[in-house]
């Protein structure tokens, strides 16, 4: 709902849905509805606990996928690379 006034309420659609089925994506255009035509109306709000604890658990993953990974220099010592491994360091020649 963009806006609501005494006679009418103006709405941006984004999809509308059929009564037999199917549906129609829309971007947003505007329509007008007159009050009289709706029977009841209501408004769906975020939580805002529930809000800041999202916030906190996302902030807190980036935190630690940060100094974990070592993206910043802020880890505490670099990793060390593995020993060759491969087949010359351990290559023995026949006499």
């Amino acid at each position: 709902m963009i806006s609501s006034e005494k006679d009418e309420y103006l709405l941006a659609v984004s999809s509308v849905l059929f009564y037999r089925g199917g549906s129609q994506v829309w971007s947003g255009e505007k329509v007008r509805i007159k009050t009289e035509y709706v029977s009841r109306a209501f408004e769906r709000h975020l939580s805002k606990s529930r809000s800041l604890v999202l916030g906190a658990v996302v902030l807190g993953g980036v935190t630690y996928v940060v100094m974990t990974r070592n993206l910043f220099g802020f880890a505490a010592d670099p990793p060390v690379p593995p020993p060759d491994t491969t087949s010359k360091s351990f290559h023995n020649p026949r006499p």
